[in-house]
């Protein structure tokens, strides 16, 4: 089952947000991965197993741009190519993708590079956070 297939079964309703995902991308001077954009393209946010993803719906901590451009501040300057897809909400974890859609994780030190996890969100989610 695919991330997509997985929200849908869930109840997530699909809805057209690809206008505030190109307003997204160029705020952060980034493009989203493929699957990445696809996904908050027709769902906005969404939350998969307790896990709260970034996207476009909100304008809180959810928001992708708000939350990217608030990491980017304590975080390796490598993250200046890459977008926060989660907040881990324990000792200042961060989960981001880059543009090929890989993922990594950074603590709150500019001096620590961002540790690469997976090849792909769909490994990541499929991986750490589906139970």
């Amino acid at each position: 089952m695919t991330v997509f297939e997985f929200l849908t079964s869930q109840g997530y309703k699909i809805e057209d947000y690809s206008f505030e995902v190109t307003e997204a991308e160029k705020d952060l001077e980034v493009t989203f991965a493929d699957e990445y954009r696809q996904l908050i393209s027709v769902f906005g946010n969404f939350e998969i197993s307790s896990h709260e993803f970034t996207g476009v719906e909100f304008d809180n901590f959810l928001n992708i741009v708000i939350t990217t451009l608030d990491n980017r501040q304590y975080t390796h300057s490598d993250t200046q190519s890459m977008y926060v897809i989660e907040e881990l909400g324990f000792d200042g974890i961060v989960i981001w993708q880059n543009t090929k859609g890989e993922i990594f994780q950074t603590i709150p030190n500019d001096t620590v590079k961002p540790e690469k996890l997976y090849s792909s969100f769909e490994k990541y989610v499929l991986t750490e956070v589906i139970e």
